[in-house]
């Protein structure tokens, strides 16, 4: 497993400025950096930006995404700018960052800028686990799915009196899902 990449550090860094200002979301989110063809790919919530790149990488690198686009304030000074994998650890120069990676692949999932709840668990009925999770969207999911079940729980005590329960209210959230995944 191998990242090793370099780039301009001047447009390295306007990447993430642009890419912080378009990603506005209050969920966990990841950011997921991809080498392909003379390219670094900087993957984010609603969208990805290249920057012209040198190198070579057989995974994808997943980092958290606030902690990642404050990064643009404290880049090393120095042009152009090394990121390496090393044993889950992206290093910047002098930086150090704690990563995860995996099996470097095309991207297929893709969510609006600032993704409602409906959006993120629609995924499901779109592409597998591994897929969401290869994309940067484990966490920004799971978070999904515990809003869900907290809405849930809070829908069926209000409704019990009437006879609804939390099995019916969830039978009734997934099925409103798939509808929202085949639009």
């Amino acid at each position: 497993m191998s990242f090793k990449v370099t780039v301009d550090r001047k447009a390295f860094r306007g990447v993430l400025l642009s890419l912080r200002k378009l990603t506005k979301v209050k969920k966990p989110f990841e950011v997921v950096l991809s080498y392909n063809g003379g390219m670094l790919l900087v993957h984010s919530v609603g969208g990805s930006m290249p920057v012209v790149a040198d190198g070579c990488a057989t995974v994808d690198v997943h980092l958290p995404g606030g902690p990642f686009f404050n990064l643009a304030e404290v880049l090393p000074e120095v042009s152009p700018l090394t990121l390496e994998y090393s044993g889950e650890v992206l290093q910047l120069d002098t930086l150090r960052l704690p990563c995860t990676t995996s099996v470097s692949r095309p991207f297929l999932v893709q969510l609006p800028l600032n993704p409602r709840t409906v959006d993120i668990l629609s995924l499901r009925y779109q592409h597998s686990v591994n897929e969401i999770s290869r994309s940067g969207y484990a966490r920004m999911f799971v978070e999904a799915e515990r809003e869900r079940e907290t809405l849930i729980k809070k829908a069926a005590r209000i409704l019990g009196p009437l006879g609804v329960t939390g099995e019916d209210l969830f039978a009734l959230v997934e099925g409103r899902l798939k509808k929202h995944a085949q639009r």
